[in-house]
């Protein structure tokens, strides 16, 4: 009877409460849901992050611009560059990916990328525009402040002595540049009895400039053509090859005459009383010259004023002692010329040839 009791009881509580597995199954949807909506929650932080990080990359890159614009606009103002050139600079360096500060301020890179663009796009009238940039910004010859280092930096105008070989003798006049384009520049040629000479015979040219209060340089080109029209010129390719020679270099000829001359002192100006010397040795470049009473106050960088009229120079020239030298009573000065015009220069020298005098070795 009592294990009845107990049986039936049992089974009277022995049924299952589903309602245990129902709840277990809720609190697993719960979790789910939950991290779904985190999942979500981080994805939106993210996007919107980035959203702001690329807002203000933006916000930057465009803040760069405007001050990059806004200096720009004052170094073009600063260079009293034209609104014109001002563009053309802003294409150039939007076409060759350049710096337009640095285009304005150094002109070596400036000439760099000009030639990046005329290789890059050699039939782009643009190009005809370089040439004017340049003379804008001042990267031209006649600036002593600009390394010469192209001959693109020749101006019209400007004077050369172009000088060719003749049967083993170098042979030079002073020509003038006609015009100048960027692959090449025009020479009038020389002419002997109003008959311009054909120099289509010597395809190697040898040129030389003098810039005033700089010194002598040096380039060379091979002739491309010779032409009648519309200007008789010769037809030259630019150089970026040039050579800044140095004092007096490989011209220097053993020459002896009687010359006098003036010292320029300080305070005391050309003076009255000339001083005798003996020329030892010439070039267009300098000359040197013994003396035998110096005064005390004449030094190295102090000038001199001289007459060459046996050379067709007309005006008096200066020259700045370069060095002096003494030996026993001989007191040896060089100097070098300044500001030796190009039709001077090729007086000088064809006064040199002229006396066939013995050329000196290079020390």
């Amino acid at each position: 009877m009592t294990n009845l009791f107990y049986s039936n009881a049992y089974a009277l509580d022995t049924g299952i409460d589903v309602g245990f597995f129902s709840k277990t199954g809720a609190s697993e949807g719960s979790n789910t849901y939950f991290f779904i909506g985190l999942a979500v929650l981080i994805i939106v932080l993210g996007l919107v992050f980035y959203i702001h990080k690329i807002r203000s990359k933006n916000q930057f890159l465009q803040a760069q611009k405007n001050y990059q614009k806004k200096r720009q606009e004052m170094l073009i103002q600063t260079q009293n560059i034209s609104d014109d050139a001002g563009k053309d600079i802003d294409y150039l360096a939007k076409m060759t990916a350049a710096d337009i500060s640095k285009l304005i301020d150094d002109h070596k890179y400036y000439e760099k990328m000009a030639s990046k663009f005329a290789k890059k796009f050699p039939h782009d009238p643009f190009i005809t525009r370089i040439s004017q940039i340049r003379q804008e910004l001042g990267f031209t010859f006649d600036n002593q402040k600009a390394k010469f280092i192209t001959s693109k930096m020749l101006l019209n105008g400007q004077k050369v002595r172009v000088g060719v070989k003749y049967k083993g003798k170098a042979h030079n006049y002073v020509g003038t540049i006609l015009n100048t384009f960027e692959s090449e520049f025009w020479v009038k040629p020389p002419t002997v009895k109003g008959k311009v000479i054909d120099l289509t015979q010597f395809r190697h040219l040898q040129f030389r400039v003098y810039r005033k209060n700089d010194g002598e340089y040096s380039f060379q080109g091979d002739l491309i053509s010779q032409i009648t029209k519309p200007v008789n010129a010769i037809v030259v390719p630019h150089s970026d090859k040039i050579k800044r020679l140095r004092l007096r270099e490989q011209d220097r000829y053993e020459i002896s005459f009687e010359k006098k001359f003036y010292f320029l002192l300080p305070d005391a100006g050309k003076g009255d009383d000339a001083t005798k010397g003996i020329v030892q040795d010439l070039s267009v470049g300098g000359i040197k010259m013994s003396v035998e009473n110096l005064p005390s106050n004449v030094i190295v960088g102090t000038n001199i004023v001289l007459d060459l009229s046996e050379a067709d120079i007309k005006n008096e020239i200066q020259a700045s002692i370069v060095r002096i030298n003494t030996a026993g009573t001989e007191n040896y000065i060089h100097m070098q010329f300044n500001n030796l015009s190009e039709l001077n220069r090729l007086n000088l020298q064809k006064f040199i040839a002229g006396k066939k005098a013995k050329k000196l070795a290079e020390k």
